[in-house]
């Protein structure tokens, strides 16, 4: 259950970074599918 518990605070802590890397992610897409 502490692991658990732990492993939703790492999410929490790297819950910024993995927003942008899907806003750059989405912005990579929209390009390569524009451009395409």
């Amino acid at each position: 259950m502490s692991r658990r518990r732990s492993y939703e605070q790492i999410d929490y802590s790297l819950r910024p970074a993995k927003h942008v890397e899907r806003k750059m992610l989405a912005e990579a897409l929209g390009y390569l599918s524009s451009f395409g």
